[in-house]
C-alpha cells in the first residue's frame, strides 16, 4: 500500500462543470463534498502484486527510435465489508479509466504502466520515470485512490486503469484523463464526474448528481436515477445519446444545445419545447430544444440535466 497526501475530491470536477452548464443551478449539497470524505465503520484489505517486462516492440518498430516496450502491471485484490459508502478518486495523464462491478465483496484494480525506449534499459527508465501512487486508507477510514502523473512530454507512455468494486456499495467517483476513454460499467453513484480531454465517455448504472465532459468524443450514457440530481453531459466535437427510464418514479426536466447537429427527445412522457424559428425561406435544424416530463415536480426522482455540444447530434429516448 502506497500512501497519498489528502486532495480535492468530486467538487472541483462536478460543480464546475455543472456551474458552466448556463441553465443547471449548482447542487445544493456541492460544498459538502469538496474533500474525500474517509468511510468508516468497516474493513477493507489490499494486497499487490507486480509484474513487468521490457523487450522488443511487437505493435511497432516505435517512435524516433523507441524500438523497445516496457511494461508495468500493478494488481491490487482485496475485500471490505461494513460500509455503505465510499469515495474513489482515479487519475491518469494518458491511458483509459474503466469502473466495473466485482463479485461478491471483492475489490481490486489493474494498473497497466507503458513506456518506450531506445533500448529495454531506457524503456524501463522511462517507465521508472512515471509516478504511481494508490491508496485505501487514512487516519479515519477508507477510500480508493489511484494516482498516475508524468512530467514533461508524455510520448510513449501511458497508464491505464480498470477498477472493479461491489455492486451493492454506493459510490461518489471523480475518474480524469487527458487522453483515453473512460468508462463506468455499472453500479450505484452518489456523485459521479467523469472527464478526458480526448477520447469518449460512456456510462452504465445507477446516478444522482452526474458530470460527463469531453474535450473530443462522444457521451453515451444509459443511466437510471436513484434520487434528485443535476446532470451536465458536455463535449466539444462529438455526439451525445443519453438513455433513460420513464415510469411514475421519474421526473426529467432537460435542454439539448448543439451548434451544429440536431437534438431530438423521443421521451414518451412529457412535452417538447419549440425548435428554432426561421422564415418562409430558411428552416433551420432543430440545434436548441427543451423537454418537461409531464407532473415533473410530483416525482419523487427529479433530474435537471443539460447537454450541449459545439458539434454533432444530441439524442434523448427511453431505455
Amino acid at each position: 500500500m502506497r500512501t497519498l497526501l489528502p486532495r480535492a475530491f468530486l467538487a472541483p470536477a462536478l460543480a464546475l462543470t455543472l456551474a458552466l452548464a448556463g441553465c443547471i443551478a449548482l447542487p445544493e449539497d456541492a460544498n459538502a463534498i469538496q474533500e474525500r470524505e474517509p468511510a468508516a465503520g468497516g474493513s477493507m484489505t489490499a494486497s499487490e502484486t507486480r509484474t513487468q517486462k521490457s523487450e522488443l516492440c511487437t505493435s511497432s518498430l516505435g517512435i524516433d527510435g523507441q524500438r523497445f516496450c516496457a511494461e508495468r502491471v500493478v494488481t491490487v485484490a482485496g475485500t471490505l465489508s461494513g460500509f455503505e459508502r465510499m469515495d474513489v478518486s482515479l487519475e491518469t495523464f494518458n491511458g483509459a479509466i474503466t469502473i466495473r462491478e466485482s463479485s461478491g465483496a471483492t475489490w481490486g484494480f489493474v494498473a497497466t504502466l507503458r513506456a518506450r525506449g531506445s533500448t529495454a534499459d531506457a524503456a524501463m527508465q522511462a517507465l521508472d520515470d512515471i509516478a504511481f501512487r494508490w491508496s485505501h486508507e487514512g487516519r479515519s477510514g477508507h477510500f480508493v485512490e489511484v494516482e498516475a502523473e508524468h512530467e514533461g512530454s508524455s510520448d510513449g507512455r501511458s497508464v491505464t486503469l480498470e477498477l472493479r468494486m461491489p455492486r451493492d456499495l454506493l459510490m461518489r467517483v471523480a475518474a480524469v484523463t487527458s487522453n483515453g476513454a473512460v468508462s463506468l460499467e455499472g453500479g450505484r453513484t452518489d456523485g459521479l464526474a467523469l472527464t478526458t480531454s480526448n477520447g469518449r465517455i460512456s456510462a452504465r448504472g445507477e446516478v444522482t448528481h452526474m458530470a460527463l465532459t469531453t474535450s473530443n468524443g462522444k457521451i453515451d450514457a444509459d443511466v437510471r436515477p436513484i434520487g434528485d440530481g443535476r446532470w451536465a453531459l458536455t463535449t466539444s466535437n462529438g455526439e451525445i445519446a443519453l438513455k433513460v427510464p420513464e415510469g411514475p418514479a421519474y421526473g426529467y426536466s432537460m435542454t439539448g444545445t448543439t451548434s451544429n447537429g440536431e437534438v431530438d427527445f423521443t421521451l414518451r412522457d412529457g412535452t417538447e419545447g419549440p425548435c428554432p424559428q426561421g422564415s418562409q425561406y430558411y428552416t433551420p435544424p432543430c440545434n436548441m430544444r427543451t423537454f418537461e416530463t409531464s407532473g415533473f415536480r410530483s416525482r419523487d426522482h427529479r433530474v435537471s440535466a443539460a447537454l450541449t455540444t459545439s458539434n454533432g447530434e444530441i439524442n434523448v429516448g427511453p431505455a
